[in-house]
């Protein structure tokens, strides 16, 4: 039997990191267009490292 994947190494999508700052995904999208906010692009898909979370929390 396969292990599940430890979803605190997972990164955060634009979805959940709002959901974890209870505002709207186009906030969190606004932060990245912005460069206020690190992120990276798998493919299409906009994704948020925890590290880069962590910083962007200690920040404000």
């Amino acid at each position: 039997m396969l292990a599940k994947p430890d979803e605190s190494l997972r990164p955060y999508t634009p979805e959940t990191l709002a959901k974890r700052w209870n505002c709207s995904h186009q906030h969190v999208r606004d932060l990245v267009n912005a460069g206020n906010l690190q992120s990276f692009r798998a493919g299409r898909l906009i994704r948020i490292s925890r590290q880069a979370v962590v910083d962007y929390e200690a920040a404000q």
